[in-house]
């Protein structure tokens, strides 16, 4: 069986691959679809997200297609940054921008009131088959 992996980002495809280690599965990404677009991430929630990538790469690609979006949420700025993470800082966010923006939101906020979580929300999408 072979599914696409809606993303180019290579330590995405490694992880995958050592999860589907053993199982009759063949990986291709986006990088074996040139032709696919990007598909812009403007939901407001990771299922939404996730969900939308593997949808269009499966009617891209006529092919099972599996997609995920992920972020971090902390409690004492109202799940920010959440759907934003990676692009919190701006649109040329990178990792440290987008860490500065975070602790400069957050400097107020005492210690024992810092919590947060990671949220990672995988979808699959057959071709042809409309999401439910």
């Amino acid at each position: 069986m072979e599914i696409v992996l809606a993303t180019r980002n290579k330590n995405k495809v490694e992880e995958m691959a050592r999860i589907l280690e053993g199982m009759d599965i063949v990986i291709l990404t986006l990088n074996d679809f040139p032709s696919c677009p990007e598909v812009e991430e403007d939901k407001d929630t990771f299922e939404g997200n996730a969900v939308k990538k593997a949808v269009a790469i499966a009617e891209c690609t006529n092919k099972i297609a599996v997609a995920d979006d992920s972020g971090l949420e902390v409690y004492a700025i109202n799940g920010a940054p959440g759907v934003m993470s990676a692009r919190y800082s701006g649109k040329n966010a990178t990792d440290v921008t987008n860490i500065e923006k975070l602790l400069d939101e957050m400097k107020d906020v005492p210690d024992e009131e810092r919590g947060a979580r990671f949220v990672c929300c995988i979808a699959l999408a057959f071709p042809d088959t409309p999401p439910t």
